[in-house]
């Protein structure tokens, strides 16, 4: 295939958000989130001292209000561009912390998962045509260049256009993620650290959770069918128990990719996701499914009678 081509989405009409219809069911899920005994996981955050930064910030902004300083190029960047630099490289440099709790955000587990289900959904060719069930909603309109890591690591067809959805009719990956004008119908909450700690790391400058960390996050599915739970666990690995990529350095020290391990023998960026428990809240929940087991074995079933062979299960996998 060549570069610059352009795939057609498959798309059709959104699933309505507002009520549980027909065959269809809300569910909670439980997960553990853990850190593989083999790598690091750096997740920056800025929560830590805002309450003292955005007091100095405020403080700035009423002098120069109040006339009490001069306004000109040179004291703004002066002034505020070092303001906006210390608060960057303590974000950078930091774990995301919520008062004395270490988290990974929802939102940046929800949009791992999501790119890892685009990225597994396959192209294939209809005539001279080549088509996918997958847009992808964020997607560099310049491609990247085929010997950069994320390329090399799930393949050159990445950079191929796949334009992006707007309702009413959508992607199966926007159908249940959501994108814009369309409201998601899963939702992520913070994943909370229960067990492991966070360290720094000299030889990159970052805070990271070190290897075996655990986290706790709950997964709320709205109006879904155990397709839609398919696409969710094909995100998160349960298919092959591979970990997923998060974070920063997830490529500088990937096995698959063939770079050196830090500190000759951890990964960076390995997630593992495990569920715990699931609870139906509405609608049309079979009541032979009891085990989480039987639920993840028959989300798999009904994910491949949808999508059959325009899905693959491996890409992505990781040791």
């Amino acid at each position: 295939m060549s570069r610059g081509i352009e795939v057609r989405v498959e798309r059709s009409n959104f699933t309505p958000r507002g009520e549980v219809t027909e065959n269809r069911f809300n569910i909670l899920l439980e997960f553990e989130v853990s850190v593989p005994s083999n790598s690091y996981v750096f997740i920056g955050g800025m929560t830590r001292g805002l309450g003292s930064w955005l007091s100095s910030l405020q403080s700035k902004i009423e002098q120069h209000a109040r006339g009490l300083k001069p306004v000109d190029e040179n004291t703004i960047m002066r002034e505020f561009g070092g303001l906006f630099e210390m608060q960057r490289l303590r974000g950078v440099t930091e774990f995301l912390k919520y008062g004395q709790n270490y988290a990974i955000p929802g939102s940046s587990l929800k949009g791992a998962i999501r790119s890892r289900v685009e990225y597994k959904f396959k192209l294939f060719q209809v005539g001279a045509e080549y088509r996918s069930y997958s847009c992808y909603v964020a997607q560099n309109p310049w491609p990247s260049s085929p010997t950069s890591p994320h390329v090399k690591f799930w393949g050159e067809d990445v950079i191929y256009t796949r334009p992006t959805c707007f309702p009413p009719q959508v992607c199966a990956v926007c159908d249940l993620f959501g994108c814009p004008s369309l409201s998601s119908r899963v939702h992520f909450t913070d994943a909370l650290m229960t067990a492991g700690q966070v360290q720094y790391v000299n030889e990159l400058r970052r805070e990271a959770a070190l290897p075996g960390s655990k986290f706790k996050t709950s997964v709320h599915l709205m109006n879904s069918d155990f397709s839609d739970l398919g696409l969710l666990f094909l995100g998160m690995e349960h298919f092959t128990s591979s970990p997923i990529l998060i974070g920063a350095f997830k490529y500088r020290f990937n096995e698959k990719l063939g770079r050196e391990r830090l500190r000759n023998r951890y990964s960076t960026g390995l997630l593992r996701f495990e569920l715990q428990s699931f609870k139906p809240l509405l609608g049309d929940f079979p009541s032979d499914v009891i085990s989480c087991n039987t639920l993840i074995n028959r989300a798999r079933e009904k994910l491949l009678e949808k999508y059959g062979n325009y899905v693959d299960i491996q890409r992505g996998v990781l040791p």
